[in-house]
């Protein structure tokens, strides 16, 4: 199954080097949306590890961009027994970001970027013209009005 989130990057971090041959970076993904309630702020925090820890190089904080992920989740365990807190195990999740790409954003020169799709927007109201009455629709008056009010 592919995961994927859009957004825009707010924090980088540097990679760590967890043993001699493994090492991780994460960062944070923000998304915003407007909600039923309110606005709605999606905040990520991703990893990356391995020779993956790179892909994120080529961005700053403030760039937009779309991922995809994997979701790693498991449970802690120390000496192979399940760690408790308050009695219920305990579980860690991950973001593996395996893929990072920029969001393509049009530039305000480009007419197609205000309006990308002609047929979305609604057509100019016709013009009147001298020539041209509006044609309203009128009952015979022989009819009488059948409506109750």
């Amino acid at each position: 199954m592919k995961n994927t989130f859009k957004g825009k990057i707010i924090e980088i971090r540097e990679t760590k080097d967890i043993t001699d041959k493994f090492q991780k970076r994460q960062f944070v993904v923000e998304d915003s949306y407007e909600g039923t309630y309110g606005p709605v702020v999606n905040t990520a925090l991703f990893t990356l590890t391995q020779e993956r820890c790179s892909l994120i190089d080529q961005f700053k904080v403030g760039d937009k961009v779309t991922l995809n992920f994997d979701v790693d989740g498991r449970p802690w365990k120390k000496d192979n027994e399940f760690v408790l807190k308050d009695g219920e195990k305990v579980y860690f999740m991950d973001l593996k970001a395996w893929n990072i790409e920029a969001v393509e954003q049009a530039s305000p020169q480009d007419p197609a970027a205000e309006n990308p799709d002609p047929a979305s927007s609604p057509a100019p109201a016709p013009t009147p013209t001298p020539d041209t009455e509006p044609v309203q629709a009128q009952q015979p008056e022989s009819e009488e009005d059948d409506l109750p009010f």
